[in-house]
């Protein structure tokens, strides 16, 4: 057990780490290693967490020379797994997959984006900033347009091979 502010490197070959209360590390880092390679595997530094990095260069930042994941594991087919956005305390929005018993039907097994405000949208962005396609909390699509007025709203050309139906024209 050690007390107070903690200036030194402290390796531990076996056994366990258990740390209580509040511990301040300043301008220094904490690197979690595994007992045989002693490759670092996590490394907190300055309040940011390194996974595979010695540098981390936002809050998460996740490094590997193969294909990086995050994975999200639930262990019941009526539930789902999500990551949420938050501004402060309030919900903007997250991604969910959906179990394979989970909600009705058409939702099982999807990978949903939800938009939590009743004014939100999703859109997708190409290019840093340029915004290419918009799904309103009305359901209206557009692409083109930041602002769809019907279901389907597109500004600019359109390219169709195959058939293409209009079933009502009035709407």
């Amino acid at each position: 057990n050690t007390t107070g502010l903690l200036k030194t490197n402290i390796l531990i070959t076996t056994g366990n780490v258990n740390v209580t209360g509040s511990r301040f590390f300043s301008n220094s880092f904490i690197n979690f290693t595994n007992n045989t390679a002693f490759n670092e595997t996590l490394y907190v530094v300055n309040g940011q967490v390194g996974i595979g990095t010695t540098a981390p260069g936002e809050l998460l930042h996740i490094s590997a020379s193969a294909t990086p994941r995050i994975r999200t594991e639930w262990t019941t087919t009526s539930s789902f797994g999500q990551i949420d956005f938050f501004e402060s305390s309030t919900k903007i929005g997250g991604i969910q997959g959906i179990g394979s018993a989970f909600a009705t039907t058409n939702r099982q097994n999807n990978i949903e984006m939800v938009a939590s405000s009743t004014t939100g949208s999703i859109t997708f962005i190409t290019n840093v900033n340029v915004e290419k396609m918009r799904i309103t909390s009305a359901g209206n699509v557009g692409i083109g347009t930041t602002s769809p007025a019907t279901t389907l709203d597109v500004k600019g050309k359109a390219n169709f091979t195959g058939n293409f139906s209009v079933m009502n024209a009035s709407n």
